[in-house]
């Protein structure tokens, strides 16, 4: 009985189809101030195969050295893609444009990434100015890219709900004037919303 349902409700509501490739980085604290490790896994969702494609590499973020350009995202995310995607040789540029080639044939790529609980101070990181490294452009602002970063877990605990089964959510979206002439991005509607 139990199944039946299951395979009804699932007729009924069918989970949405995700053709999205998934790229996971995770950042751990190293050694030092400033050194981390990276490593990275790819999947492709006709497949039932993890790649770990980027074994442990080091690298240097220094938020100080960042700081300064603020105020400037375009320089503060050039310095930071050169940080995160051009030490070891361009490996996580390497990895990420194998990804961005794979998911071509799909509908785009997931990019996850993960800030292990032993490098908080990472969190103060601006990461969503990020450029793509072959295009020099914002890395968050293409249209097939789903960029999402993860903070680790405490423990397994399970919170449970209020009860008042009422959910809320704050929701922001930007509509700077410079939209579509700086950013190459359609104006948007504000009287529709």
């Amino acid at each position: 009985l139990a199944s039946t349902s299951a395979r009804r409700a699932h007729k009924n509501h069918p989970m949405p189809a995700n053709n999205c490739c998934e790229l996971d980085l995770s950042i751990l604290w190293w050694q030092k101030p400033c050194e981390y490790r990276v490593v990275g896994k790819f999947s492709d969702p006709n497949s039932d195969r993890e790649n770990y494609i980027l074994e442990p590499i080091h690298i240097n973020i220094d938020a100080a050295q960042l700081e300064p350009l603020a105020l400037d995202p375009d320089a503060y995310g050039r310095a930071l893609t050169e940080m995160f995607f051009n030490q070891c040789e361009g490996a996580i540029r390497e990895v990420y444009a194998k990804a961005r080639a794979a998911a071509g044939a799909r509908d785009g790529l997931r990019m996850r990434l993960s800030i292990e609980k032993n490098a908080r101070e990472l969190h103060a990181v601006r990461w969503e100015t990020l450029r793509d490294p072959a295009q020099d452009i914002p890395l968050l602002t293409q249209s097939n890219v789903w960029f999402s970063r993860f903070v680790s877990g405490e423990t397994f605990s399970t919170r449970t709900s209020s009860g008042s089964g009422k959910v809320g959510a704050l929701v922001v979206i930007a509509n700077p004037s410079d939209i579509h002439t700086k950013w190459g991005q359609a104006q948007l509607d504000s009287t529709a919303v």
